[in-house]
């Protein structure tokens, strides 16, 4: 397999979907996320089959606040990869923000599972703590709104 060294070589090969997936991962970091898009798109047209391209594109919907298309790129990661540690905290983290907990702290628990000596395990563990408090607070308030409704029928 050759090498690459230089952004050049990426744009002498436009069928190397590492060459898009690299450069995708580049314009991540320097949040353009348009840009990364566009080379993610790419290097899963090119590799269908790569589950990190499709974790790192459902990272940039994720800060883009796409999140229904994060999640069906964390959820294609996964079903591409079972033991991609980064797609279950990644979509964890996606529900958590969609409030639904449970699947949420499921996800953290898989991947510390999946990865228990990752350096990301005590944010991991963070979160699955502020999770179990956000929990048990949605579930009290909601259960107090139908003690509410109840009370007022």
């Amino acid at each position: 397999m050759r090498e690459f060294r230089s952004r050049e070589d990426y744009e002498l090969d436009p069928k190397n979907s590492l060459a898009y997936y690299n450069r995708g991962i580049f314009y991540y970091h320097k949040e353009q996320y348009d840009q990364a898009l566009a080379d993610f798109n790419k290097a899963i047209e090119l590799d269908p089959k790569n589950s990190w391209a499709y974790n790192n594109r459902g990272l940039v919907y994720y800060d883009k606040e796409q999140y229904d298309r994060a999640l069906a790129d964390f959820n294609k990661a996964i079903e591409l990869d079972p033991k991609n540690s980064l797609a279950y905290y990644s979509r964890g983290l996606v529900y958590k923000v969609k409030e639904q907990y449970d699947q949420a702290l499921a996800d953290f628990n898989k991947a510390i599972k999946l990865n228990p000596d990752d350096d990301t395990r005590k944010r991991l563990e963070e979160n699955i703590n502020e999770l179990s408090k956000e929990s048990h607070r949605y579930k009290k308030n909601h259960s107090d709104k139908t003690s509410r409704k109840r009370a007022k029928v």
